[in-house]
């Protein structure tokens, strides 16, 4: 039987299972209790409290005291979300809840919105986080609201809004192997009262920790820009106009794999790997407030990603084995919708309409073949939607929605001419939520979710397997509680789901080419607990922790003679987690240290493959000097190890990043 234990839980799961009891003990002097924090993600400005949901919410203050500077670092405080592990930048596909999606199906399992700007695949899924007001995690299907590929969640991202107030930020960063990372964010008013606007920018570059002892040079090098700007008018006092563009770019080295065997961190490429994608964006968002309570508000957003990557994968001086991606994605899409309130409900009605132009090409060589292929993927969807929250007694308040979504998906390829093939999706939702005081709520829900059918770009017709793959189902039963203590200075988040997924979409390699298809060849169960809370043990000490129990298997999952029933979905870890514990002293000082752990996952379905778990270390600290602060970090502070072994249809290795170390200067205004 396979050894299960998980070890880096033992050293903090004690001190959560105490939470409630040491509010009660805490001797704390009472402190101000803070403002309702307002979801952003949900459409009718609902506070947290008010959520029938399971929401993490980290304000700017938090990202930048945990050094979250990019949606990787994400998983240090959210339970229940990771990453796959992939070692290139531009490709990082969510794991929420131990839902995944194949890179090759341009689908993700959970939705990133930038300022209303969707990203609806793996690639592109990322953001420097840089002029961030929050970051709004939202767990369980949410595709009443946001539609396809929310089937697992929605990572909302909320930049500055400029006001009449100056603000300013910057920092200036240095650390190992030759690290250089700028961030700067300003906004304020240009014409008071009226027109404002906001700039915010960083670039960040590091030498590679993967020696190539072909070239005599380091092998994955990371450097990335990326700057954002905003105009905001406000012509009446019931209008609010605000336009945003974005843009960021990658010049890196090849990713972070390497050989089976051989040295850790060395490789012998002949052949230059690189990864030179990039991203843009532009959106325009227009609220007007037609009555008191009768919003119009109305999202235009324009985006292309870019994806330029070529890697050597047999790590030798001879071309032998390598592969090329050269992708562009365009996404225009528009979304009007109205709120307001009716006799004591608050209500929302939206329709949605999105067309997306991809141009794909891929290109392989190994010792048997070499060749190139071509597509192009026109995929269009519209939509309407509806929400209501209406109150039944007291403290007592019922939460419906429902959308109904029509997809269509068309593929012309070299290899097969031009096919095509629609949907059409109800994706419901409802939910009891009991206020039982300012400071205490429950919950209930079902939702339904789902994530969109489509075609394997690169695969042939003949084969009946790679005909078009059907829309993935999910149905979701959610139970969960929130409390507050505020003369204790503290929080505690629980919630308990289990997931019923139908028509699972499951990816397979093909060994010649290295190309992927997809199939609904699985049907799967995914069941969790999610907790997470702070504490202020005693003055200027305080304590935050989040933990994510998960168990995703297949069922009736078989290919040919294999049978993968009972196995784990693959980039699922059953259990992570972190803890991080922080002293401030007055002004002057602080000092911060936090655990972030996971349980191993599995890299394949046969469950062959996996990268083994972990527990990190990372240290933060600083001096405030006035509005300056001058700090540093350590990342992976005992130089964990917890490389990917067998990558790749197990061909490679992932490596893991080694221990790092830094300083950082910054200011605020």
């Amino acid at each position: 039987m396979p050894d299960h234990r998980i070890p880096f839980l033992t050293p903090w799961l004690l001190p959560w299972a105490s939470l409630s009891g040491m509010a009660v003990a805490a001797e704390t002097a009472p402190v101000e209790p803070l403002a309702p924090l307002v979801v952003e993600a949900s459409k009718q400005g609902h506070t947290l409290d008010e959520m029938p949901a399971s929401v993490t919410v980290l304000e700017a203050d938090t990202l930048d005291e945990n050094r979250i500077h990019g949606l990787s670092r994400l998983s240090q405080r959210v339970p229940g979300l990771s990453f796959q592990p992939i070692g290139q930048s531009n490709l990082q596909p969510p794991v929420m809840r131990g839902l995944s999606a194949g890179p090759t199906s341009f689908s993700s399992s959970a939705v990133l919105l930038v300022d209303g700007v969707p990203t609806l695949s793996g690639f592109g899924f990322d953001d420097s986080l840089v002029g961030v007001e929050a970051v709004e995690v939202l767990r369980g299907p949410q595709s009443s609201l946001f539609g396809r590929n929310a089937q697992a969640g929605v990572i909302n991202v909320v930049t500055r809004v400029p006001g009449d107030v100056l603000r300013a930020d910057a920092s200036l960063e240095m650390g190992e192997r030759q690290r250089q990372a700028l961030r700067l964010a300003l906004d304020g008013p240009l014409v008071a009262g009226v027109l404002y606007g906001g700039v915010a920018g960083d670039f960040t570059r590091q030498d590679g920790y993967i020696d190539n002892t072909h070239t005599g040079s380091d092998e994955n090098a990371r450097e990335r820009v990326s700057g954002r700007a905003s105009v905001r008018w406000t012509p009446g006092e019931s209008t609010d106009i605000t336009l945003r563009v974005s843009r960021r770019e990658y010049d890196d080295g090849g990713s972070d794999w390497g050989p089976l065997i051989g040295p850790r961190y060395t490789v012998a490429s002949g052949t230059e790997s690189f990864d030179r994608s990039a991203i843009d964006a532009v959106s325009l968002n227009v609220t007007h407030a037609i009555t008191p309570t009768l919003t119009l508000e109305a999202v235009t957003a324009d985006s292309r990603v870019r994806d330029r990557v070529r890697q050597d994968t047999d790590f030798m001086p001879a071309d032998v084995v390598r592969l090329a991606r050269d992708y562009t994605l365009d996404k225009l899409s528009q979304e009007i919708r109205l709120s307001g309130q009716w006799r004591g409900a608050d209500w929302l009605a939206g329709v949605y309409a999105d067309h997306d132009d991809n141009a794909l090409r891929f290109s392989f060589k190994n010792p048997m073949r070499e060749g190139t292929v071509q597509a192009a993927m026109d995929n269009r969807a519209v939509a309407a939607f509806s929400h209501w929250r209406v109150p039944l007694a007291t403290h007592w308040s019922l939460s419906a929605g429902a959308r109904v979504e029509r997809t269509r998906a068309q593929i012309r390829s070299m290899l097969d001419g031009q096919r095509e093939a629609d949907w059409t999706r109800f994706s419901p939702t409802l939910a009891l939520h009991h206020q039982a005081s300012d400071h205490r709520s429950a919950y209930a829900s079902l939702a339904q979710g789902y994530r969109a059918g489509g075609y394997n770009a690169f695969s042939p017709q003949a084969n009946a397997l790679f005909d078009a793959y059907a829309p993935e189902g999910v149905l979701s039963a959610e139970i969960g509680l929130r409390q507050q203590w505020p003369q204790y200075q503290a929080s505690l988040a629980i919630a308990l789901y289990y997931m019923d997924v139908d028509d699972m979409q499951v990816q397979q390699i093909l060994a010649d080419s290295g190309s992927a298809y997809i199939t609904n060849a699985a049907k799967a169960s995914s069941s969790g607990l999610e907790v997470e809370g702070s504490y202020g043990v005693a003055p200027g000490w305080r304590l935050q922790g989040s933990l994510a129990f998960n168990r995703t298997r297949f069922r009736d999952y078989t290919l040919g003679d294999a049978n993968y029933d009972g196995n784990h979905n693959p980039f699922a870890p059953d259990v992570q987690g972190s803890l991080g514990l922080r002293y401030s002293h007055a002004q002057d000082w602080y000092l911060q240290a936090s655990v972030l752990g996971s349980s191993r996952i599995y890299l394949d379905p046969a469950n062959v493959n996996e990268s083994p778990g972990y527990t990190l270390l990372n240290l933060v600290g600083g001096w405030f000097i006035g509005d300056a602060e001058l700090g540093f970090y350590v990342n992976n502070a005992t130089d964990r190890e917890y490389d990917a072994v067998g990558f790749a249809s197990g061909t490679t290795v992932l490596y893991s990043p080694p221990r790092e170390a830094g300083i950082r200067l910054s200011y605020h205004y």
